[in-house]
């Protein structure tokens, strides 16, 4: 993981109280990731010369369980600060579009080239996980963080797995997609 190629992501989400330790949230988010093997210390990654880029948007819903909860956050006696804790998961399914730059800066979307022979379609599924905290502050306002783990059930969301097709059994572009070490030059 290479911090230069963090993205951020965007997002909202309504949630539904069942009752003070359950609630259900539905959200819709919107994720970038990226990665180039140039960046890597790897002189076998460095050497195979990929990249890409993909745009995910994601409708995730939930479950929430409360478990943790101080009503009274600094013993004001005036109950309006409080603090919450909850678990989460739930199912997301998801489209996504991986992308790269062509030699010459044009963006080409990868999935139709099937660079490792391998056909997948635009939209998957996620399971999220995670662990929530909640503040409120003035019983107006509140701030949260979740710490979550998505657990995909593709490899390709950067069109790349590891399987090596024989450039012969490849269209022209699928093939020069697949191995851009020509890009390198002449470099072991």
């Amino acid at each position: 993981m290479k911090f230069s190629k963090t993205q951020f992501t965007a997002g909202g989400f309504a949630r539904y109280k069942f009752s003070s330790l359950i609630s259900a949230q539905v959200g819709l988010n919107w994720v970038r990731i990226e990665g180039a093997d140039n960046t890597s210390t790897n002189p076998g990654r460095v050497g195979r010369n990929l990249s890409f880029q993909d745009d995910i948007v994601e409708l995730s819903v939930t479950g929430q369980i409360f478990f943790y909860e101080m009503p009274d956050l600094g013993h004001t006696y005036r109950y309006r600060n409080d603090f919450k804790m909850y678990v989460f998961g739930g199912v997301a399914p998801f489209y996504y579009d991986p992308t790269t730059k062509s030699y010459e800066g044009e963006t080409v979307h990868l999935r139709p080239l099937e660079t490792e022979g391998k056909h997948y379609g635009p939209i998957n599924v996620a399971i999220p996980v995670g662990l929530g905290l909640l503040f409120t502050i003035d019983k107006h306002h509140r701030i949260g963080w979740e710490f979550n783990w998505r657990t995909t059930f593709t490899d390709y969301l950067d069109d790349c797995s590891g399987n090596y097709v024989d450039p012969r059994t490849q269209s022209e572009e699928s093939a020069k997609y697949a191995n851009r070490r020509d890009e390198l030059g002449n470099t072991d």
